[in-house]
């Protein structure tokens, strides 16, 4: 702010004394109006020049402008005048607290805008080829707020901050700060008179934002020696005091190790002064590392078996074990014994006293015996619903060990055995036999279960377009159930009849709506047929295919054919039908019905003759084959008494000037045609209408 109020100064003062003076801010190559050149006589620019003729030059006056008035100023005086085509330079002098924001350029005609992106830019060149005004606007700078920093050592002769305190930073200047400990101290933490305004409150050297005043203190603490105090390994115990404290030199501190459950105290590793005390000293004559050794207790498991003859442990007894451990061990029963339980002298230390094979956690000494018995199996058996169905044997019955028991499960009537269930996975031989047999190595409920017998009916049509039938196939049904089916046919379809997959499920076979009994699984089908028509086909010369009175399913799309009488000269002329839109050309000889109902189709004859004609001026020439050349055939109707060996050759040719032949258009037997080709060939298999068409250019 300052270089540029002293820049402003020193440019308003030049401009004052070059108008004093009688200067013109111009380009460097300009020459104003007010200037004179000698050269052996008077020569002013705005005068005579005389040179064997009149030479004087064209002047234009520039008018500059400030907006506001007040903020600045302007040169060249507003009212100067220029020889034309001179560039003059205009330039502001801004007050301090603006800036320059744009130029508008007047000629009379329009106002041009120049933006201005460089406000220390506050010069515009104009070139005067008219009478202009040149109006330079500036705006107030935006006012930024300033805050101070102020920086406290606590002590105060403990350290020092730079920067120095009181110092003034813009809203959101980021300062870099650092605190700078006397010998003797370190730097502690800072505190900030605004929450968060300190960047890293622990580091010395760190940042302040600056969005409001701010008063930071560096705090300093005199030097110490520090006691880390660790445990090894860390859940082994705890320690006092903490680790981390800092003390002054020769202080002597007292240290205490204690062992967490599980574990003891062994000995201490550092310069302490007793190592196998769990309490002792440390003399802090600079930083000093201890660490306190613990060790797990061990015990002794004692495992035993009840009787040696009836069953085996392990693992082996006697074993040490570090405290918590959790011990495997196993009771292998010897046949035909079984393991009972286990008992411990401590309770709780057997995870499942049940389990042959268990675990248990050694807290302590511990001594844990394995008993076993004979073995013996209760075969439970039941019935889910004993008005639908009973089982055997009898329920209650022990077996030994091994023992395969036959198992029956009877249904009543109107019911069905479903399954066996077993509360030992894999002790029935077949779960869905109702005669099965259960093996006996534990005891085992077995039960049987019932359900009334449900049958399904799949429902089918053929073809599956053919119609529709109810229900739905795949319903259920139970034993007995008279189910009504109906059978609806597609339109173009009809009904044919039902099959079933069982005799006599179905009562009607050739009713639509009928019904089926369900005894069983059962599939029914519905066939359907397409709707029959007849084609009837006749000619009044000549022959026709396919055979009259033939039936065609619905839609069927039939070929048929018209074939004149070429030795009576019978030619084909086109088809007469009872249904109309059936046939696809009526023109061609060669074409198709479809077969949407009963259709009758006539093909008419004609004695073949040649219909020529002519649209616009040509001309057209006939050519036979016979060898004897071409010859002019003007429109009209020919007879042909006889086919020609050859065929018939035409030839459109365009011989009135202003026309041009376009395109032939034909109906024959092969239906209607355009020929693009000036040459068409006839063969002349039914009656010829031929059409030359010429258009003028």
């Amino acid at each position: 702010m300052k270089i540029k109020k002293i820049l402003t100064t020193t440019i308003t003062i030049i401009m004052i004394m070059a108008l004093t003076i009688g200067f013109t801010f111009c380009s460097p190559n300009d020459n104003t109006g007010d200037n004179s050149s000698t050269d052996g006589g008077d020569n002013t620019d705005g005068g005579d020049n005389t040179d064997g003729g009149d030479d004087t030059e064209i002047q234009y006056t520039l008018t500059t402008m400030l907006d506001p008035a007040n903020a600045g100023s302007i040169l060249p005086a507003s009212g100067s005048k220029y020889n034309a085509g001179r560039s003059v330079d205009v330039m502001v002098s801004v007050n301090e607290g603006y800036h320059l924001s744009k130029w508008i350029v007047n000629d009379g005609t329009e106002d041009v805008t120049t933006e201005v992106t460089d406000p220390n830019n506050t010069t515009l060149s104009v070139t005067m080829d008219k009478d202009k005004t040149v109006t330079a606007f500036l705006e107030k700078d935006e006012e930024v707020n300033k805050y101070t920093l102020t920086t406290v050592c606590d002590p105060a002769d403990a350290g020092s901050i730079v920067p120095a305190s009181g110092e003034e930073y813009e809203d959101g200047t980021v300062v870099d700060i650092t605190a700078i400990p006397e010998e003797g101290y370190h730097f502690k933490e800072w505190t900030s008179s605004v929450d968060g305004a300190v960047e890293d409150l622990t580091s010395k050297a760190t940042k302040v934002t600056m969005s409001s005043d701010v008063t930071v203190t560096a705090t300093f603490e005199k030097d110490g020696h520090e006691l880390t105090i660790v445990c090894s390994p860390t859940e082994g115990g705890t320690v006092t005091p903490d680790s981390g404290t800092i003390y002054e030199h020769g202080t002597s501190v007292e240290i205490i190790a204690t062992a967490e459950e599980g574990y003891h105290f062994k000995e201490w590793t550092g310069p302490v002064a007793d190592t196998t005390s769990k309490a002792t000293t440390v003399t802090m004559d600079s930083d000093v590392t201890v660490t306190a050794i613990f060790e797990k207790n061990k015990y002794t498991l004692t495992i035993v078996s009840s009787n040696e003859e009836q069953g085996s442990v392990s693992p082996a007894s006697g074993n040490l074990y570090e405290h918590g451990t959790v011990v495997d061990i196993t009771a292998v029963p010897e046949y035909p014994y079984q393991f009972k339980e286990w008992t411990s002298s401590v309770p709780g230390a057997v995870a499942d006293i049940t389990s042959k094979t268990t675990t248990v956690t050694m807290n302590s000494d511990v001594t844990v015996t394995a008993t076993f018995e004979k073995i013996k199996y209760t075969l439970t058996t039941v019935s889910s619903n004993e008005e639908q169905g009973s089982v055997s044997p009898i329920s209650g019955n022990t077996y030994e060990h091994g023992t395969v028991v036959d198992i029956t499960a009877t249904a009543k009537e109107g019911y069905h055995f479903k399954e066996w269930t077993s509360s030992v996975t894999g002790a029935i031989a077949d779960l869905d036999s109702a005669t099965t047999t259960v093996t006996m190595n534990s005891d085992v409920t077995v039960t049987a279960t019932f359900e009334r017998s449900e049958y399904e009916l799949t429902v089918v049509c053929s073809p599956t377009e053919g119609g529709t039938v109810t229900p739905v196939s795949g319903n259920i049904y139970e034993h007995g159930t008279v189910v009504d089916i109906t059978a609806t046919a597609e339109e173009h379809y009809q009904f044919k009849g039902w099959t079933s997959s069982i005799d006599g499920a179905v009562a009607d076979l050739m009713s639509a709506t009928t019904t089926v009994t369900m005894n069983s699984n059962v599939t029914v089908t519905a066939t359907f047929e397409k709707d029959k028509f007849v084609l009837t086909i006749s000619s009044d010369h000549g022959s026709v295919t396919p055979v009259s009175g033939t039936e065609y399913d619905y839609g069927t799309v039939v070929d048929i054919t018209a074939i004149g009488d070429y030795d009576e000269m019978w030619g084909f002329k086109e088809w007469e039908c009872s249904v109309p839109g059936a046939i696809d050309d009526i023109y061609k000889a060669k074409t198709t019905v479809t077969m949407t109902e009963a259709v009758t189709v006539t093909a008419s004859f004609e004695k073949i003759v040649f219909n020529l004609s002519q649209e616009g001026q040509g001309q057209i020439l006939y050519d036979d084959g016979s060898g004897s050349g071409s010859v002019g055939l003007p429109a009209g109707q020919y007879p042909i008494p006889s086919r020609p060996e050859n065929p018939v050759k035409l030839i459109a040719k365009a011989i009135i000037p202003g026309y041009h032949f376009v395109k032939w258009k034909i109906r024959d037997c092969e239906g209607i045609r355009e020929v693009t080709s000036t040459v068409v060939m006839l063969n002349f298999d039914s009656s010829e209408y031929v059409t030359a068409v010429f258009e003028e250019d």
